[in-house]
């Protein structure tokens, strides 16, 4: 097996059964991560938002239909990316 780098934070191994395997190690990623929050800062915003109405949908049962209680839990589904099959039954 040969490992090869790059200098960008990427190591690409090879091997005959897999052919090339990329590997990026952890500084990579943190710094990809703190790029975009420092040239994007909405996408903080976007994340904690997300986060946190995933957290309320999680600890909160789901309401009856027709409150206006259902209606608030639905957006806040909604906020919380649970769509599809995600959603709370």
């Amino acid at each position: 097996m040969r490992l090869l780098q790059d200098g960008g934070g990427y190591n690409f191994r090879t091997n005959r059964k897999f052919g090339v395997i990329i590997d990026m190690d952890n500084t990579f990623l943190i710094n990809t991560a703190f790029e975009l929050l420092k040239h994007y800062p909405w996408f903080g915003v976007v994340g904690t938002v997300i986060s946190s109405a995933s957290a309320i949908a999680a600890v909160t049962p789901t309401p009856k239909a027709g409150s206006n209680l259902a209606k608030a839990y639905k957006v806040i589904d909604i906020l919380a990316l649970n769509v599809g099959k995600a959603k709370d039954k």
